[in-house]
């Protein structure tokens, strides 16, 4: 019994394959003062988010003005974000945060007035891309708005006089089959002019990454036969269908990982058990966001 719930515990803490990207304050309900205005009151700024301190900073000490404000009408859930843009043509703000497991889509809730100027369009800008360790964007490009050339973007241009939901699309970056280690989110209100000097207001609300859950098709490894089982010598996996890429791995029954490979475009593979002492082995496959373990006996 001991080594068996050792195996279930190495298999929740080494293969996280379901594991979820949370956005810190997405519901904007954590507020800290932020500085001090022109008038010498504080300011209160949502916790872990950032305004552009290009644009901000001056203008904080100076006209009193920012992008962050802490929304706390009725119509909110607790508090929400509220963006402001002042007679400028750009106003931002962003978070950056660790994320190595990606989301299929951030959701959340807005209102948005619209530029001032009834014959201006502008808009409210998301953003919203996943960056590599070593691909680490520096802060001064957060601070101006400056994303890759992979990144996302949302664009909202009706007004919206209630809190409506939305939600942003990020297969691109599921299916492109890279590792990530964090997750960048910018917002902007945009004047449709470079030298615009309309103003226009938005409020944002429970941001949240979500993971689409899987249907049956998207669960092909339940189908993946395992034999046989027990076994002397061989065991042979075969998959529903080809899979660009698989991991695979043996433990045995003290949690130890004794095999270990990865696979491009197998549908079967045989595993040699041939030099393995009789016992309990646990067989894990891992493919995309699916995961199967099925326990051998070898005899």
């Amino acid at each position: 019994m001991k080594s068996f719930l050792i195996i279930i515990a190495y298999f929740v803490l080494i293969f996280p394959v379901f594991s979820q990207c949370t956005i810190p304050n997405g519901s904007f309900d954590n507020w800290e003062v932020g500085g001090n205005s022109a008038a010498g009151q504080p300011y209160d700024m949502p916790v872990d988010w950032s305004e552009s301190l290009f644009i901000n900073l001056i203008s904080r000490f100076t006209s009193a003005n920012g992008f962050f404000y802490k929304y706390e009408e009725p119509d909110a859930n607790g508090n929400a974000l509220e963006l402001r843009r002042n007679s400028i043509a750009l106003n931002q703000g962003f978070i950056r945060f660790e994320c190595n497991s990606i989301p299929d889509k951030l959701t959340g809730r807005y209102k948005y007035s619209g530029a001032s100027d009834i014959d201006e369009t502008g808009d409210l800008l998301f953003v919203v891309y996943f960056v590599s360790e070593e691909d680490m964007v520096v802060l001064s490009d957060l601070h101006s708005g400056n994303d890759p050339s992979n990144s996302i973007h949302f664009s909202i241009t009706a007004p919206e006089n209630n809190f409506t939901n939305f939600e942003i699309d990020l297969s691109s970056f599921v299916d492109s089959g890279e590792d990530y280690d964090y997750a960048v989110i910018q917002m902007a209100l945009r004047g449709e002019y470079t030298e615009s000097v309309s103003s226009s207001t938005a409020v944002i609300d429970d941001l949240e990454f979500v993971n689409e859950p899987l249907s049956v098709n998207d669960n092909f490894l339940e189908e993946a036969l395992i034999y046989p089982n027990p076994t002397t010598d061989w065991v042979t996996i075969k998959l529903k269908k080809t899979e660009p890429e698989v991991d695979i791995n043996i433990v045995n029954s003290l949690g130890q990982v004794i095999f270990n490979k990865n696979y491009s475009n197998i549908e079967s593979s045989l595993l040699d058990f041939n030099n393995y002492p009789n016992g309990i082995y646990f067989i894990n496959i891992v493919a995309g966001k699916t995961s199967k373990t099925v326990k051998i006996i070898k005899q």
